[in-house]
């Protein structure tokens, strides 16, 4: 039985923002999922500084690869794999657009 945990933060303001929901300012979010705030904030960080869009993709590709292995050893299901895997990736590319965003705002 997952646990959930009703997140408020302003970082999902902003995310309900960018997705067009307006007046949501809390999400339910399975308790794991709020466990990974941390380390997609650091994958972001780290992606986000490399020059080359190839290497970028091919970082996260590894990286969401290696999640998904250790769901596995797990014994998770495999569609709900799928799921964490994709919503990681959307919030993890979502970050990244962010940082990339306030780097260029910061520079003009």
């Amino acid at each position: 039985m997952p646990l959930f945990v009703a997140a408020k933060c302003d970082k999902l303001n902003h995310i309900d923002q960018i997705n067009g929901v307006r007046g949501l300012s809390s999400q339910i979010l399975l308790f794991p999922a709020v466990k990974r705030v941390g380390i997609i904030r650091r994958w972001a960080r780290n992606i986000a500084t490399y020059r080359k869009i190839k290497a970028r993709e091919n970082t996260i590709r590894i990286r969401l690869e290696t999640f998904a292995t250790g769901l596995r050893r797990v014994g998770i299901e495999e569609g709900v794999i799928t799921r964490e895997t994709a919503s990681m990736e959307t919030a993890l590319r979502v970050e990244i657009s962010r940082l990339m965003q306030y780097a260029r705002h910061r520079s003009v």
